[in-house]
């Protein structure tokens, strides 16, 4: 009598129950912590631009990756580079990735001085040839804009003094964006 009690409804074993349980705690302690992290710094708004959040701070709209990367140049990466100033936890594996914009800008800084010390680059001409070589960019108009942009012919050799204004016009070259040169100037002399 007892067993017709027993015998409608649904059953399900108990290996089942295990499964569906384990995957709904996989979902909640796994997925969901790394989708609120993920969020909580960088989301994509409805213009595909990143949004970087800063703390309690209002949200700042990046738009290009060397302004996100506080690469203003777009120095490409290297493991053998080490940085001054450089992100602990990279999430951009191409180019290199700063903690602040005056620690690019340092960068930027010092890949130009060793263009000039150590390989005798010492024009617009020859530093954009090395920085944009022409099988990856428009070379010449790169060189004839930050000419153009500096007042400094391409074939002049470039005085120690003009290296902020060069390097100014290569960020807007490169990021789409004009920095004060105080902040350009401020990352140069960072040692």
């Amino acid at each position: 009598m007892n067993r017709k009690k027993y015998d409608k409804g649904i059953y399900i074993e108990k290996s089942m129950i295990l499964v569906f349980s384990l995957t709904i705690n996989v979902v909640i302690l796994v997925f969901v912590p790394l989708y609120l992290i993920s969020n909580k710094y960088e989301l994509f708004d409805k213009r595909n631009n990143y949004t970087t959040v800063h703390g309690d701070k209002d949200r700042t709209i990046i738009h290009s990756r060397g302004m996100r990367n506080n690469n203003p140049l777009n120095i490409r990466y290297s493991p053998r580079n080490r940085w001054l100033g450089e992100v602990k936890r990279k999430r951009d594996f191409e180019f290199e990735e700063f903690v602040s914009v005056e620690f690019g800008f340092r960068a930027a800084y010092k890949t130009l001085m060793t263009y000039r010390n150590k390989y005798k680059i010492k024009t617009i001409e020859g530093i954009i040839l090395r920085f944009s070589p022409p099988n990856e960019n428009k070379t010449e108009d790169i060189i004839n804009k930050i000419s153009k942009m500096s007042g400094i012919p391409r074939d002049k050799v470039i005085r120690e003094s003009d290296y902020a204004i060069i390097i100014k016009n290569m960020a807007i070259i490169e990021s789409g964006k004009s920095y004060p040169i105080e902040v350009i100037e401020k990352g140069m002399s960072i040692k």
